[in-house]
């Protein structure tokens, strides 16, 4: 009898352990999947400028860029993932323009590129800083964060090598809704906290 029940035993706190790791299994992506209900995607476009550090419009320069989104149901409530949907690169035209239109709640410029150039930027910017024209999210529950426009693009500054004087800034440009009701934000250009490039200064005008 001792013996049967030395075999019963470990099986029974094995099945227990198995129970409770099922279990908390079950909870986690439960309250995951809640945490992402009410997450809906939007159509969005950001507009985009690249110049050199003179202002003149940079043809040609490169921008990749990802794009995620939220999946898992049609209705509002029913999110239950958030994933990278779009991984892709644009050119700017003639004037050194760019758009970049996306179903989704959230866009990141992954690098910037231009022969013969640096891409001057703040490595320090958060989402939703003035500056920071790398990241932006689009809506955040149901409600939108940022909105580009044509007269008002982020503003991308190209330092040609060995040029040490700049006189433009970058900028997110468009306009973000801050978390303060009613509160909107013009983002303006500015010098970078951390600016991506050492050694440059900002040339002071002349009359």
């Amino acid at each position: 009898m001792v013996k049967r029940y030395s075999l019963i035993l470990p099986a029974i706190i094995t099945g227990l352990l198995l129970l409770m790791m099922v279990s908390k299994s079950v909870c986690s992506r439960s309250r995951g999947e809640e945490s992402l209900q009410g997450q809906p995607n939007v159509e969005a476009t950001l507009y985009g400028i690249a110049i050199d550090e003179r202002g003149q419009p940079l043809p040609g320069a490169e921008f990749e860029y990802v794009v995620r989104e939220f999946v898992g149901g049609s209705g509002f409530s029913s999110v239950t993932a958030d994933r990278e949907s779009v991984r892709s690169s644009v050119k700017t035209d003639s004037h050194g323009r760019f758009e970049i239109s996306i179903r989704g709640h959230s866009l990141k410029i992954i690098s910037m590129t231009k022969g013969g150039f640096r891409p001057f930027f703040d490595l320090r910017s958060s989402s939703g800083a003035s500056l920071n024209n790398i990241f932006f999210r689009f809506v955040s529950w149901g409600k939108i964060r940022y909105e580009s426009s044509t007269s008002s693009p982020a503003v991308y500054v190209f330092v040609g090598d060995g040029v040490r004087e700049i006189q433009m800034l970058p900028s997110r440009g468009g306009r973000d809704w801050t978390s303060v009701q009613g509160v909107i934000i013009e983002n303006k250009p500015g010098w970078p906290r951390k600016p991506s490039i050492d050694g440059v200064r900002l040339k002071e005008p002349t009359d």
